[in-house]
Order: structure tokens, then C-alpha cells, then sequence
């Protein structure tokens, strides 16, 4: 099975990740407390969180998606733009390794010619899948959480069948490459072809995009940053504050993951310390 990624979609990855209220410290380190006299707190704790991204779309037929290879090497193609084949076809060799057709379909085009060298993470070719598939396209707002490639998926689709586990491939960008979204990341998730349903159906995916077990972990409010580095504010045990920076990792959309900066029992603001100051 061939994978799929786009570069443009790894651009996004730098995207804001959080949004969240910003307290004002004074030069004492002392910030206005609560109702009841403590200062809003949140504790540094250890979980296991996964970020699983859910995304609206549609089912549709004649998917079309990139082919990407995964690894570096001299490629030979098996076959020519244009021509049909059928499923689990041999597409192309790269130094003795197989990329075959993911369903029935049509090769649309080759980017990446016989006799040079692919590289992984790019695309060598476009695809036309003659099967069901379900297209969605990323928000831009949710872009940072696509902290990997993700290759599957679950499907829900509106009067559909029972959800089931998917095949996801980086959409082609031939039919929209001078759209104004052509920037936006679009996945397709190919459904088997003995699944019952029609095309133009809504339908939702679950794309898991990373996990981690038994790590430092603090609401995505108590932290203001960027995809990969972040603040806090410590509240040490005589309330004193001070801003510390953090490494981010994966977030679910309700927890984020702290890799460096804190650790385990840690108090910090409940609320995201300021991001710059006047």
C-alpha cells in the first residue's frame, strides 16, 4: 500500500495551537485572586492522552490522491499516465521496493520519472481510485495536530453503515491547484469496495494522529505557545509566580502534553500567562 504526504500540509504544523486568556502579573509577582482567596490553579499530572482528530466531510467516488514513497532511490515506473489498472497493481519499483494500486483506478500522472531519484515525503504521482471514498479537508485552526502522517482512520458516514477502520491518503491537489484553499490539508479515506452506500453522503472522520502514555500533561488553557514550545506561569507554595517556558507535545484538544519545563505535582496558573508584553 503506498503512503501519502504533501509538504505543505508539514508547513502548517507551525501554526498557533493555543488561544487562550491572558492574566496580568505586576512587577510583585502577586495576581488578583479568586472569590474565595486562592489563586485559579491547575496541577501538572501524568495521563495517557491521544489526539484523535474529528473532521467533517463527504463520500465520494473517483477519489483522486497522491502517491508517495517511502523511501530514497532511483525509481521505475510499471506503468504509464493514463493507463488503467486494477487493484494491488505494481505501480512502480524504488530499489527493489513495490508501490502497488491501492484500489482499481487510473494513473493521472507521474511527477517523478523512470531512471530518477524519489525521495520520501514527496509526491511521485497522482492516482484516480475507482472506489468509495471519504474526503475531508483539515481546518486550519486544527492543522497543528497533524503532528505525524497518519495512515488510518474512522469512518462514520450519515445513514451510512456501521463505522469502520479506513486506508488515508493525501488527497491529489491536480483538481484544485489554483484554488485559494490549496494550502489546507485534504485526506481521503478509501472504503472497501463491498461497503453499501452512494457517493455525496456527510460523513465523519476520526484521524488518530498521535498518542503517548503516562506523561506530563495540563489543560491547554493553563499554557500559552506555539505547535512545539510554550509558558506557564509557577505558582511556587508561598504564592509567588514566575513564568517558566515549556516543550509542547501532542495535545487533544482538552489536554496538552508538557515534554520539558514542569514536572509531576507542579502548580501553575489555571489560566495562559501572557504571550508578550507591551
Amino acid at each position: 500500500m503506498v503512503r501519502t504526504i504533501r509538504s505543505t500540509a508539514i508547513v502548517l504544523l507551525g501554526i498557533s495551537l493555543l488561544t487562550a486568556c491572558s492574566a496580568s502579573v505586576n512587577a510583585e509577582g502577586d495576581v488578583p485572586a479568586s472569590g474565595d482567596g486562592q489563586i485559579p490553579r491547575a496541577q501538572v499530572s501524568k495521563q495517557d492522552i491521544t489526539s484523535v482528530l474529528a473532521v467533517s466531510g463527504h463520500t465520494e467516488t473517483n477519489s483522486e490522491i497522491s502517491l508517495v514513497a517511502e523511501k530514497s532511490g532511483p525509481i521505475e515506473w510499471k506503468v504509464k499516465e493514463g493507463q488503467t489498472v486494477k487493484d494491488g497493481a505494481v505501480l512502480a519499483e524504488i530499489d527493489g521496493d513495490k508501490i502497488t494500486s491501492p484500489s482499481d483506478g487510473k494513473v493521472l500522472s507521474i511527477a517523478v520519472p523512470t531512471g530518477t531519484t524519489a525521495h520520501p515525503n514527496f509526491p511521485i504521482g497522482a492516482f484516480e481510485a475507482r472506489t468509495l471514498g471519504i474526503k475531508v479537508q483539515v481546518p486550519v485552526e486544527d492543522a497543528y495536530r497533524l503532528y505525524s502522517t497518519p495512515t488510518k482512520a474512522k469512518a462514520n458516514i450519515e445513514s451510512g453503515p456501521a463505522a469502520q477502520t479506513c486506508d488515508l491518503f493525501l488527497a491529489s491537489q491536480l483538481e484544485n491547484a489554483d484554488s485559494e484553499e490549496q494550502g489546507l490539508p485534504e485526506f481521503v479515506c478509501l472504503l472497501e469496495p463491498e461497503v453499501n452506500t452512494m457517493p455525496g453522503l456527510p460523513a465523519k472522520l476520526g484521524i488518530e494522529t498521535a498518542s503517548s502514555a503516562n506523561t506530563l500533561t495540563l489543560p491547554v488553557e493553563s499554557v500559552s505557545g506555539s505547535a512545539q514550545s510554550g509558558q506557564v506561569t509557577i505558582i511556587s507554595d508561598d504564592n509567588q509566580l514566575q513564568k517558566r517556558d515549556v516543550k509542547l507535545g501532542i495535545s487533544d484538544g482538552s489536554m496538552i502534553e508538557i515534554i520539558e519545563g514542569v514536572k509531576e505535582g507542579d502548580s501553575v496558573m489555571a489560566v495562559a500567562p501572557e504571550i508578550f508584553d507591551e
